[in-house]
């Protein structure tokens, strides 16, 4: 398949970007930079990349054409934005450029990575309440907006929402250690922002399980029109 990745030069794209390619797929990252990309990524032959402003739909279109899929790991770095009472306007925004040049590119098929408890519920565990509805402020809130917008836009997209918690590991060294396997066990928890049952210290899944979660829902249809709390089992 073609797939378009955005979000690829970060912790959990580069590793959905290494998967894709390790499959067969044909990867074109959209990426302000290569700089990040690890080398046996850059080296691939079915690895290209393209610098493309995520908020212009214009400029996104002729990336698109002709691609199988589109996902996306698209991510910011953690600033004063998140408090409670900032704004922060990354993830809808974008993620309207991205839905409107799939629409011109004839592109159906989305893919999209979220996080957590993107609509609060008073029987979220204490750690959860704390953590992503306080602590995480305003992230939250614009993750709830991208995903309540691409629910609008079913009838043109066949998206797959996939929610995880706390993701593991927290930096570029550990791509093959303990924190990082892709094949482990996970639990999955459809149509609901959290998976039931976890304490604090299981709310926690690999960038790479992750990543094989995402490329597993490609050749699913019943995930289609679908969101997934996942975690590590």
């Amino acid at each position: 398949m073609k797939l378009v990745i955005f979000g690829a030069t970060g912790l959990s794209g580069q590793r959905l970007v290494m998967q894709a390619l390790e499959a067969g797929h044909e990867v074109l990252a959209i990426a302000r930079s290569t700089e990040k990309f690890l080398p046996e990524i850059m080296n691939h032959p079915f690895f290209k990349h393209a610098n493309a402003n995520i908020f212009s739909s214009e400029t996104l279109v002729p990336h698109l054409q002709g691609a199988d899929a589109v996902l996306s790991c698209l991510g910011v770095y953690p600033s004063l934005k998140w408090l409670p009472g900032c704004k922060l306007d990354f993830y809808l925004p974008s993620m309207q450029a991205i839905v409107a040049a799939m629409k011109e590119a004839k592109v159906r098929r989305l893919i999209v990575m979220t996080v957590w408890c993107t609509e609060y519920n008073s029987h979220y565990p204490f750690y959860a309440k704390a953590i992503w509805t306080y602590a995480l402020g305003r992230l939250i809130y614009d993750f709830r907006d991208m995903e309540k917008m691409i629910e609008a836009e079913s009838a043109f997209i066949d998206y797959t929402i996939v929610r995880p918690p706390i993701l593991t590991p927290k930096s570029r060294s550990d791509f093959t250690g303990e924190n990082d396997k892709k094949d482990d066990p996970i639990d999955v928890a459809e149509g609901v922002f959290i998976v039931p049952g976890k304490s604090f210290s299981q709310a926690n899944i690999s960038r790479s399980m992750v990543a094989a979660f995402m490329l597993k829902c490609l050749f699913d249809e019943g995930t289609k029109g679908k969101s997934f709390a996942i975690c590590r089992k």
